[in-house]
């Protein structure tokens, strides 16, 4: 114990004769001090001045009075005490490393060996971003290789130097660039690639932020710059991602100079192969990249823009005509910058970030038509606008329904703007106005309705309700196209609307085709006005009203004259190449389309002439006329009107039975009496399929008759076979005498029974003729008596 207590003598009587420690330190207290606590202690009354004198008068005694007691404390102190003053500051190692260099012949730290070990801790260790040139300095103290003895030892240590001296180079293209950084954070990012990239993007950046613009030439330095941190520590980023990082930096330095200067660090066009100058070789970043890049930079300077006069816009359109040839990515961004002007010249004031924010854009065109009540007419202007909005993007057609659908609204609105004006006077100066808006308006509808865009159903019944619109027929045509779209509930309006105008168009072509002496002829009940009113008052009213309003169509004097006409010869067109064949009525008349499926049949070639590929001149035209608007006027008026039209009936389907018999024998099953039939059937001849038509109309009444159906689609009545349906109806009807029918019905019966009796003379008839018996088919079959002889003759 004596030994430790000399040495804490000696200890104290340099801290109190040398050192000038505080008086109040006791050698008790000294006794309980820790070595390195003493090491503190000494040190710390060593001046930056004296410092390196301090090292060898007080530092090294004491550690080699440690070093005496316990072997390796020389070592252990010096590095602990270097270390933790490295912690916060350079400045005291730096002075112990230079007192330590190997051409000092009183070193510090004896071993060359311990140098570079407690160097690399200390500098690794330091937390300060400002000490790098005493970071410099130190490394400057360490020993060159080859000098010395070799060991292992030695070789690893010189590894790690020549690894710091890297790291010291990095660090300092750091801080020449502004960027403060300890040198630990470059060993702890050395193989971390995220905050790798995130330090290049630091570093490149706030190149591009600085108060006075970087030169040319300080941004090639800087690249090199940057090249070199990827070579020399950075090796977990590739050599173009800093290439790209760099790049992207120059486009977003907002400085035109820069940005035309990232042009020379990309590939401008696809073909683009070697680049222009020698120090970018191998270094531009490729075509498709390039694209990404200069797409993202544009989009930063066009997010930040306040309108489209700031001259980020500018920096924006510079960044994308570094492409040479336009893409379309590159494409669409020039686009959206050019449809700022577009916007701004219909009076849309909108931030440009807004405008690329916006996820359905033909909300822009809305407000374009909305801003001005004339911008409907800048037709082509919109169309050009939603081509750089890119509406509806990869399909043209649906973009330009929906421009034209808001377009023919636009119109549409500034119309009804119009009527409600109350100034009389300025309505009726607006008149013409009125007119060219309704005519432009038709006119986009009709380029909507060609391409099917089902949507703008709603304008065209806006346009259709308008008095000033006078062409029904292309009123009518608007609302059979808004039918195909329209929701269910506006059906049934749009519909009635529909009827009226139809009406109106059936009596305007009945007073024109009938060919009346009197010249004083009834005028059509339903003008063109009146229609045109009642259309409007129709789409806007309710269903009580719309009754109310169709309850004055009907006029019948004005059809009682029309009826007669029909008894009145008309001149018809009829195609020169058909030839009617069937007068006899040998042959079952039917529509062309069923020519293959009835056997010996006579197809109607006047209903459509093939030879021209179009509908001929229909002789029953005016009949079919009268008859649907009559029909027209009974759906409009809930039945309360009702136009008698058995003669119009009677009249097609005496024109249509040899021809079409299915539709002749539809006319005539929609008669409302029966009582005219007979003498119907009586005017054509008695053939097999005249007496076959007959026998079956009976015995569809009479079915229908006795067994109605409330089934809303077609009567399982009428699928079937007609030949099976007479046989049981005449077995029905034959096989019971007290049938307690309607006398109506009974009626019906007595003719069948009678037609059929005539049916089976016919056949009776022509079983003679084909015997060669020389028998009169007719008068066998309507003369009792010469039945009865020729019977009796044959027998005989």
């Amino acid at each position: 114990g004596l030994s430790e207590l000399l040495d804490n003598l000696v200890t104290m009587e340099m801290l109190v004769y040398d050192c000038y420690v505080d008086e109040n330190l006791t050698f008790d207290e000294l006794q309980k001090m820790a070595d390195y606590d003493k090491l503190e202690l000494i040190m710390s009354k060593a001046s930056t001045e004296m410092y390196t004198k301090c090292l060898h008068k007080w530092l090294v005694p004491f550690l080699q009075q440690c070093e005496h007691r316990q072997p390796g404390t020389f070592t252990s102190l010096l590095r602990d005490y270097i270390v933790t003053k490295a912690k916060t500051d350079l400045t005291l190692p730096t002075k112990i490393f230079e007192a330590s260099k190997a051409t000092q012949k009183r070193p510090i730290i004896l071993s060359q060996d311990d140098v570079m070990s407690m160097a690399l801790e200390a500098l690794y260790v330091c937390g300060r971003d400002d000490q790098l040139d005493l970071a410099l300095e130190i490394f400057q103290c360490l020993p060159q290789k080859g000098y010395g003895k070799e060991t292992k030892e030695s070789i690893r240590l010189h590894k790690e130097i020549d690894k710091l001296e890297r790291h010291l180079g990095a660090l300092k293209i750091l801080h020449e660039q502004d960027v403060k950084k300890p040198l630990h954070y470059i060993l702890e990012t050395e193989k971390d690639a995220d905050d790798a990239k995130m330090l290049m993007i630091r570093l490149t950046r706030a190149a591009g932020k600085r108060s006075e613009p970087l030169s040319e030439i300080a941004w090639r330095k800087l690249h090199d710059d940057v090249i070199q941190l990827q070579n020399q520590v950075y090796r977990c980023l590739s050599s173009g991602l800093c290439h790209e990082i760099f790049t992207e930096s120059l486009l977003c330095s907002g400085r035109r100079e820069s940005i035309t200067l990232a042009g020379e660090y990309i590939e401008r066009s696809n073909n683009e192969s070697l680049p222009t100058q020698s120090y970018t070789k191998n270094l531009k970043v490729s075509y498709k990249r390039a694209i990404q890049l200069v797409i993202s930079s544009a989009q930063e300077y066009f997010d930040s823009s306040t309108d489209m006069k700031d001259p980020c816009i500018d920096l924006a359109r510079i960044c994308l005509n570094l492409i040479r040839d336009t893409p379309t990515l590159i494409q669409e961004e020039l686009d959206l910058i050019n449809s700022l002007a577009m916007l701004d010249d219909f009076g849309v004031s909108i931030i440009p970030a807004q405008v690329r924010q916006t996820k359905d854009r033909i909300e822009l065109i809305e407000k374009c038509l909305s801003t001005r009540d004339t911008s409907y007419k800048q037709q082509k202007k919109l169309m050009r606008l939603s081509h750089l909005l890119k509406i509806e993007k990869g399909n043209n057609s649906l973009r330009e329904g929906k421009v034209l659908h808001l377009i023919a609204r636009g119109a549409v609105k500034t119309q009804t703007l119009h009527l409600k004006l109350k100034n009389i006077i300025l309505y009726f100066l607006l008149g013409y106005f009125r007119l060219m808006i309704v005519s432009f308006a038709y006119e986009v509808c009709q380029d909507l309705i060609e391409r099917m865009h089902g949507p703008v159903w709603d304008v065209c019944v806006d346009l259709a309700s308008f008095e000033d619109f006078k062409d029904i027929s292309a009123k009518a045509d608007l609302l059979s196209f808004s039918l195909a779209y329209c929701p269910a509930d506006m059906i049934e309006p749009i519909l009635q609307a529909k009827a009226v105008l139809e009406t109106q168009m059936l009596y305007s072509t009945i007073h024109t085709d009938m060919e009346v002496d009197d010249k004083s002829s009834e005028r059509a009940p339903l003008s063109a006005t009146a229609a045109l009113q009642h259309t409007t008052e129709i789409l806007s009213s309710t269903t009580k009203t719309t009754k109310a309003v169709l309850s004055t169509v009907a006029d019948t004097k004005w059809w009682q004259k029309t009826i007669k006409s029909l008894k009145q010869p008309t001149r018809r067109q009829v195609s020169e190449t058909v030839v009617y064949d069937n007068d006899k009525f040998e042959k079952q008349g039917c529509h062309p389309f069923y020519e293959e499926f009835i056997t010996s049949s006579h197809p109607d070639y006047a209903v459509v002439d093939y030879t021209r590929g179009k509908s001929a001149c229909s002789p029953t035209a005016l009949s079919e006329s009268i008859l649907r608007t009559a029909k027209l006027e009974e759906m409009l008026t809930e039945g309360e009107t009702t136009q008698s039209s058995p003669e119009v009936l009677l009249e097609l389907a005496k024109t249509k039975f040899p021809v079409d018999s299915s539709l002749g024998l539809a006319y005539l099953l929609a008669l409302p009496d029966t009582k005219d039939v007979e003498k119907f059937f009586d005017g054509f001849p008695k053939t097999a399929i005249t007496q076959q038509l007959t026998l079956y109309y009976y015995a569809l009444q009479i079915y229908a008759s006795v067994k109605p159906t409330a089934i809303p689609d077609t009567s399982p009545l009428y699928r079937n076979d007609p030949v099976k349906l007479i046989q049981r109806v005449i077995n029905f009807v034959t096989n019971r005498d007290d049938l307690g029918w309607p006398q109506d019905v009974l009626d019906l019966v007595e003719k069948l029974k009678k037609c059929y009796e005539s049916f089976e003379d016919y056949i009776q008839a022509r079983t003679l003729v084909r015997i060669g018996s020389g028998v009169d088919i007719k008068r066998f079959t309507d003369d009792p008596e010469y039945k009865k002889e020729t019977i009796l003759g044959l027998t005989m």
